[in-house]
């Protein structure tokens, strides 16, 4: 992935932008929501759930409406400790308290994921669709967590972008079935509607396979247990989008089997990407596409087809030119083999009823072939065909805008939800490039969580860290009014939706160090949920304890403190790029100094400090790349070395 310089490198210090955009059209009174609703009409009287509520699905789409409703059942039960019964009737049949679900609505801008609440003694849902009482439900979830008691009045509420996403990178990090399930229940609570599942990438291939099982990592997802999260998924109306990313980020696949990849004419080999070429590749990908295609019901298949080589590369591979002019015809050049790839995998795709859709980085420069207009492009760098240009060949676009919507684990490279709430629209890309809002051809815009340095984070350090900007995204690709004028009071609203029920992720991490000053005193050092360092202190030996003071630093983590020769306690954090950093004590007993980077790359929350048998400090931690480094005082009291890396 291209980085732009977006965040200084850094430990620590500088605080977000407080970043405000122009007043909103929001309707006063509104139910406290995420997203927003698009239209609040207030009205009479309230809603109150109760023990003895239920939900009412009209029994002309009983059908219908079933698993809607069993889901949102189970939702409320968790949300309210009280079992929801689920009957069918008419709307004769809803009594004060009861919730009632109906379809047929005849308002066409609602579409298909729209509805209509009516809230009062008694709650009507109606919607078009399904999936439109499904949100409903969702709206109401949240309400009910917040209050048992809704104030009266009518919802009108849809989304303005089709697709409302989140991707995952699996290739480079394993990540547990309970966080993945969590994450789509949650995105499903604010109406964020596609899970992108990038399954493989030169570091592992995390799927079962039948066909080829010797290019399978481990550790790895079973078949058994991707159809479980993809029937979670269906039951909470969000759609995944599987990654098998070709011809480049192949490592994993091609560790066995060197015969598929790309050398140069001078011989160099290129083991993460495939020599298009060789007939025998074409055979390979096929029996990957065609084994998993069936297993993944959604209609879109990601083929990924991201940096496989650059304008000046292609001169290398001599062989690429010489395939696109025996396939092609004369005057043909080594870029039109890569894209005949890409329209070769769609034709498979599209046999099996799906659509194909690839990265956007890689569209230039054919003299004889095109990519199928059919072929869905996700937009995250300044490079290739631009937006316009695509939209222009009547290409659907998803906007991925690495400037705003990358999260990368171990780096300062992450969104900035502050700078999102204000600035961010799904109809701006990289570079500031744009197209219009509601651009018939812009499906709306994803969140990427890649795993460049996966041991840099864990499960709940990525889960904690992207949630603001989901949070912010989810608003943005809704496209209703914004709920706040500022990022500050949405993060309140935010806070007080909550997750999702059931959310089952473990945030914290270590939070919390405690040493014993020279003089005897403990002293104790907490994370607070900015990631600043606080502490306090005993005030005497065995005594009370002082109130807290902070010593700055922000999303740092995994704090660990060391007693220094001389009696200085010296404290140690992973910084939010993955730096080490460390301050100490000026004096034994004393006042703090200024923070200090120490260095690293891609560091993880797995640190600890001890002191050897002289006395000099040293740090180990586990590095971003799963080894273990350490480095260490050059005499008692004194500098720090060089890191080592001990695997």
């Amino acid at each position: 992935m291209r980085r732009p310089a977006l965040v200084a490198a850094g430990c620590l210090l500088a605080a977000s932008a407080s970043l405000v955009g122009p007043a909103p059209a929001y309707a006063a009174g509104a139910p406290n929501v995420l997203p927003a609703v698009q239209q609040w009409i207030p009205g009479e009287g309230s809603y109150t759930f109760g023990p003895g509520s239920r939900i009412v699905v009209d029994d002309a789409y009983a059908g219908q409406l079933a698993d809607p409703a069993a889901t949102f059942a189970d939702d409320l039960r968790s949300v309210a400790g009280v079992s929801v019964a689920v009957v069918t009737g008419t709307a004769q049949a809803v009594l004060d308290g009861d919730l009632y679900f109906t379809l047929g609505s005849t308002d066409t801008e609602l579409g298909d994921e729209g509805y209509r609440l009516e809230v009062g003694p008694k709650t009507t849902a109606s919607a078009r669709t399904a999936d439109g009482a499904f949100e409903a439900s969702c709206t109401l979830v949240q309400l009910i967590h917040q209050s048992r008691t809704i104030p009266g009045g009518t919802v009108r509420d849809w989304p303005r972008y089709r697709e409302r996403g989140l991707m995952v990178d699996n290739g480079r990090k394993y990540y547990t079935t309970r966080w993945l399930a969590s994450h789509i229940r949650d995105r499903s609570y604010l109406k964020m509607n596609v899970f992108h599942w990038h399954l493989c990438d030169d570091q592992g291939f995390r799927i079962e396979s039948s066909t080829h099982p010797e290019v399978v990592s481990m550790p790895h997802y079973t078949k058994q247990e991707i159809g479980d999260l993809l029937a979670l998924a269906r039951r909470y109306h969000v759609t995944v989008v599987p990654e098998i990313d070709m011809p480049a980020h192949m490592g994993a696949l091609l560790a066995n089997h060197p015969e598929l990849k790309l050398v140069s004419a001078s011989g160099a080999v290129n083991h993460s990407k495939i020599d298009l070429s060789k007939p025998a590749v074409y055979t390979f990908a096929a029996d990957l596409v065609n084994e998993y295609l069936p297993l993944f019901p959604g209609a879109v298949w990601h083929v990924g087809a991201d940096e496989y080589l650059t304008p000046d590369e292609y001169a290398n591979y001599p062989q690429l030119q010489q395939y696109a002019r025996t396939r092609y015809g004369a005057g043909a050049s080594g870029p039109d083999t890569y894209l005949g790839f890409i329209n070769y995998v769609d034709d498979l795709v599209k046999a099996q009823g799906h659509r194909l859709r690839i990265w956007n980085d890689g569209l230039w420069g054919g003299a004889k072939v095109s990519v199928n207009t059919d072929i869905e492009v996700e937009h995250w760098a300044d490079a290739g065909m631009s937006p316009d240009q695509l939209a222009g060949r009547g290409q659907q676009i998803l906007n991925a805008n690495g400037d705003y919507l990358y999260y990368v684990l171990g780096t300062g490279w992450k969104p900035d939800p502050a700078a999102m709430y204000s600035s961010f629209r799904p109809g701006l890309f990289a570079n500031a490039r744009t197209l219009a809002e509601g651009d018939s051809q812009l499906r709306g815009a994803e969140l990427a969580i890649w795993a460049d340095a996966p041991y840099a984070e864990s499960e709940g350090r990525v889960a904690s860290g992207v949630s603001p900007a989901l949070r912010v995204l989810a608003q943005l690709d809704w496209g209703s009014p914004k709920p706040a004028t500022n990022y500050s009071d949405f993060s309140v609203l935010a806070d007080a939706v909550g997750h999702t029920p059931g959310y089952s992720v473990d945030f914290r991490g270590r939070q919390l160090a405690v040493a014993a000053n020279a003089d005897g005193r403990l002293e104790a050092f907490a994370l607070r949920s900015n990631g600043a360092v606080h502490t306090t202190w005993q005030t005497g030996v065995n005594g009370a304890w002082s109130g807290w003071l902070s010593l700055g630093g922000r999303d740092v983590r995994a704090p660990v403190v060391g007693a220094n020769l001389d009696g200085r306690l010296e404290l140690f954090v992973v910084g939010g790029d993955g730096v080490l950093c460390h301050k100490w004590q000026t004096s034994p007993n004393g006042t703090w100094g200024d923070w200090r980077s120490a260095g690293g790359t891609a560091l993880s929350e797995d640190l600890v400090v001890a002191r050897n048998a002289d006395g000099r400090l040293q740090v180990f931690v586990v590095g971003g790349d799963g080894s273990l480094y350490t480095t260490w005082q050059s005499s008692p009291n004194g500098t720090w070395s060089n890191w080592q890396n001990l695997n």
